[in-house]
């Protein structure tokens, strides 16, 4: 019987993300973040943001200061070559920058340009929509109870 619980729990954990991940595009095509505009409606699709470059901008904007890419890959759980590519394209929109390490010039740090700090504050709306959709039928001591489940 467990094992029938945990390919249950294991199943409805899967398709909670995969709702997740697909209201986060959604949400990114209908806001537009990332493009200069207010809206992504007829925006080119190399000005909107993924998923993973959405979380990048999140982590880096949370930290405030430069961050390191294995520290980024660590905050989303990505793997280093995923984290590198969409690093690389964050910086050809012109949203983060990366420097060589001071003390350790083997680490590459990360940094939000002005442009990237402006998208992270305007992704704030998303992060709402984002959270009411997902989590708003729950009350206060059902979220923690679930927190505290998954914790374990």
């Amino acid at each position: 019987m467990t094992d029938e619980l945990d390919a249950r729990l294991d199943r409805a954990l899967a398709k909670k993300f995969i709702a997740r991940q697909a209201l986060l595009r959604r949400l990114l095509r209908e806001t537009g973040a990332g493009a200069k505009g207010a809206t992504g409606r007829g925006m080119p699709r190399a000005e909107r943001l993924t998923p993973e470059q959405y979380a990048i901008l999140v982590v880096l904007d949370s930290y405030g200061h430069g961050v390191t890419v294995k520290e980024v890959g660590e905050a989303i759980d990505l793997p280093f070559a995923n984290v590198t590519r969409t690093l690389e394209r964050l910086e050809t929109k012109g949203l983060v920058y990366r420097t060589r390490g001071v003390e350790d010039r083997r680490q590459m740090i990360v940094k939000l340009t002005l442009e990237g700090a402006k998208t992270a504050r305007r992704l704030g709306e998303v992060r709402r929509r984002l959270g009411q959709t997902l989590w708003g039928k729950y009350d206060e001591r059902e979220k923690r109870l679930l927190i505290n489940l998954l914790s374990r």
